[in-house]
């Protein structure tokens, strides 16, 4: 993030330098080679540079925490038990740890359903689906559980 701020900064401050300069009011009819010159940058200029680098800090900090939460809460996202197994359609599964997220695949790896979960054992009927070999993971933020196999007889 601060690369992306110092970049920024580099980008504003060429800008400004680029700005045509003109001489200062009070030297203009001075016939001196050193004379004082400023920039002509205009407020609206400033502004939008400003709010660029003001809504690029905010959006890292965002960013930063979310990872930083998420790291903090990865601690045993497990998968226990998919029972009974196998099962005719209605499971249970358990979960250690906080998820917020189950998803069943196939064994292609491609999703047939996504849940909202909150953790614990929770309870589904997949008399629906296919017979088959499913797999079960839980998801917490970037944090992934393990995969657990069960059969739909």
């Amino acid at each position: 993030m601060t690369k992306i701020v110092a970049a920024l900064f580099m980008v504003f401050v060429c800008h400004l330098l680029n700005a045509q300069p003109r001489m200062a009011p009070d030297r203009e009819s001075s016939s001196e080679t050193t004379g004082i010159y400023l920039l002509k940058v205009d407020s609206a200029s400033l502004l939008i540079w400003g709010l660029i680098i003001a809504v690029l800090i905010v959006v890292g900090f965002l960013v930063f925490r979310f990872f930083k939460n998420t790291e903090e809460k990865n601690v045993d996202l497990v998968i226990k038990n998919v029972s009974p197994n196998p099962s005719h359609g209605p499971i249970t599964i358990e979960i250690q740890g906080k998820a917020s997220q189950l998803k069943i695949l196939n064994l292609a790896g491609q999703t047939l359903g996504a849940f909202a979960v909150t953790g614990g054992n929770m309870q589904f009927d997949l008399s629906s689906m296919p017979r088959g070999k499913y797999i079960v993971v839980a998801f917490y933020g970037g944090a992934e559980s393990n995969a657990v196999q069960f059969t739909l007889e």
